[in-house]
C-alpha cells in the first residue's frame, strides 16, 4: 500500500478536521509519498530510542500520538544536542521513515482516547465537552455565532422554598423553551451539604458548622447566549451567597448524539460523540476511594494524585458527575463546574481553584491517560488498513518520569 493511501485511510478512520485548531496533526514528515508501506510503529512519544526501534523493525511509518514537530524547528541538524528532535527528524528522513500524528483528533473521535478514559469509571451516561468544529472552513465569526447558539442545560441547586421563584424567573428570560413549549424544567429533591468559611455570610447555617439543607435541583434548556442573563437571575433570585449551578453543553442529535449510555466493559452507544472531553454521570454514585480504585485498575497505575474536599475524602459525600479529559485538563474544563475532574495533569492554581469550588481533582500523570489506548488504536489501524499491514507498538516508548 502506498504511503499517501495510508494517510487517506487513517484520516477517514480518525478525521483530522476534528483536531484542535492549535494542534499539529497529520503527515509531519514524508520522505516519499509514493513509497510502499508494510510496517507501522505506534508510539505516544517519538524519541531517538523509538526511532532506533522503528529502524530495527524496518518500519516505513511512525504514528506518534504526540506531534514530534509542534513548535517550529530553528534548523535541521543531526548533531544538534540542544534540540534533539532535529536529529530525530533528520535521521527519520535519512532512513525513509514517515511520521504521522493524530493527537487531539484521536482524543475527540468516538471510541477514541477520551472515550477509553471513561470506560473504567462504571455504568452511566456520557456527554461531550467542547464539541469539535467539523466545518474547518467556517469563519471565526460563524463559529462564534454557532457557539452562542449552542444548546445547553443549566442545572442549579436551590432551597426548596425558593425553587418556584427561581424557576419562574429563569422562564421569564426564555430559559426552558423547547419548541412551542415555554418554561420546561425537570426537578428532583436532594440534600445539600456545606460548611461556611470564616469570610462567608451564610443565609442558612453558621460559619464553621456543617449545614444540611433540603434542596431542589432544577434543570432547564438554554443557550450560551443566555448565560449573562442567567447569572443576573441567579444573583437576584437565588438566596445563597454562592449559588451552586453549572452549564452542560448538548451535542446535536442529528450528527453526534447528545448522550451515550456506557458500561463498565467499555461498550458504546450507536450514536457517537465527537468532542475533546467527556462528562460521565454514573448510574450509581461512588466514594472517591472507589472511583480512584477503578481508575488505577483501568489505567494500570500504582498511584494517583487527588485533591478533594473533606466531605469527599471522608466518604460522607459521593461522586457521580465526572469531567474527563486526556493529557492536560486545561481549556476543555474552562467555564465548567463539575463534582470531579479526571485528567493527566493540571496547573497548580487551577487545582486550587477547583478545590475551592468544592470539586475533586484526580490526576494520573499526563501519558497515563493516553498510553493504554495504543492497543485499541492498533486494532483501529488494522481495521483501516487491513490485517496484512504489520502494526507494532513501540516497546521503547515510556513515561519519561519515574517515582523515586
Amino acid at each position: 500500500m502506498k504511503l499517501h493511501d495510508v494517510f487517506k485511510r487513517l484520516d477517514i478512520d480518525v478525521p483530522l478536521v476534528n483536531a484542535a485548531t492549535w494542534d499539529k496533526v497529520g503527515p509531519l514528515v514524508v520522505p516519499d509519498g509514493d513509497a510502499s508501506l508494510s510496517t507501522i510503529l505506534l508510539t505516544v512519544d517519538l524519541t531517538a530510542a523509538v526511532l532506533a526501534e522503528a529502524i530495527d523493525k524496518q518500519a516505513q511509518l511512525i504514528v506518534a500520538y504526540h506531534p514530534p514537530i509542534f513548535k517550529p524547528l530553528s534548523a535541521l541538524r543531526a548533531d544538534q544536542a540542544t534540540e534533539p528532535m532535529q536529529a530525530v527528524v533528520v535521521n527519520a528522513i535519512r532512513s525513509g521513515i514517515a511520521i504521522y500524528s493524530p493527537h487531539t483528533a484521536l482524543d475527540a473521535v468516538s471510541g477514541g482516547v477520551a472515550d477509553w478514559l471513561c470506560d473504567g469509571l462504571g455504568d452511566g451516561t456520557r456527554t461531550g465537552i467542547d464539541p469539535c468544529e467539523s466545518n474547518a472552513s467556517s469563519s471565526v465569526a460563524d463559529r462564534a455565532s454557532a457557539r452562542d447558539d449552542e444548546k445547553c442545560i443549566v442545572s442549579v441547586h436551590v432551597p426548596q422554598d425558593h425553587a418556584d421563584d427561581l424557576r419562574e424567573a429563569l422562564a421569564n428570560i426564555g430559559v426552558g423553551k423547547i419548541g412551542n413549549y415555554d418554561g420546561c424544567s425537570f426537578s428532583f429533591d436532594g440534600l445539600g451539604r456545606f460548611s461556611a468559611g470564616e469570610k462567608s455570610n451564610p443565609v442558612v447555617g453558621i460559619r464553621g458548622d456543617v449545614t444540611t439543607v433540603n434542596e431542589v435541583r432544577i434543570e432547564m434548556r438554554c443557550t450560551r447566549r443566555q448565560v449573562a442573563d442567567i447569572k443576573k437571575v441567579m444573583s437576584a433570585h437565588h438566596p445563597y451567597e454562592e449559588p451552586a449551578w453549572h452549564l452542560t453543553p448538548l451535542l446535536p442529535t442529528t450528527d453526534r448524539g447528545a448522550c451515550n449510555k456506557i458500561k463498565g466493559s467499555g461498550a458504546h452507544a450507536q450514536q457517537p460523540i465527537t468532542a475533546y472531553g467527556r462528562v460521565v454521570t454514573l448510574a450509581t454514585p461512588v466514594t472517591v476511594n472507589e472511583l480512584c480504585a477503578r481508575v488505577k485498575t483501568h489505567l494500570d497505575v500504582d498511584y494517583l494524585r487527588v485533591a478533594a474536599p473533606e466531605h469527599i475524602q471522608n466518604g460522607s459525600s459521593m461522586i457521580s458527575d465526572i469531567a474527563v479529559c486526556p493529557g492536560a485538563g486545561g481549556s476543555p474544563f474552562d467555564g465548567r463546574q463539575h463534582a470531579c475532574y479526571l485528567t493527566g495533569e493540571m496547573r497548580h492554581h487551577d487545582v486550587l481553584s477547583k478545590l475551592a469550588q468544592g470539586s475533586t481533582v484526580i490526576l494520573s500523570e499526563h501519558t497515563h491517560t493516553e498510553r493504554g489506548y495504543l492497543p485499541i488504536y492498533k486494532k483501529r489501524v488494522h481495521a483501516a488498513l487491513g490485517s496484512a499491514m504489520n502494526v507494532h507498538i513501540a516497546t521503547t516508548d515510556r513515561d519519561p518520569l519515574r517515582v523515586i
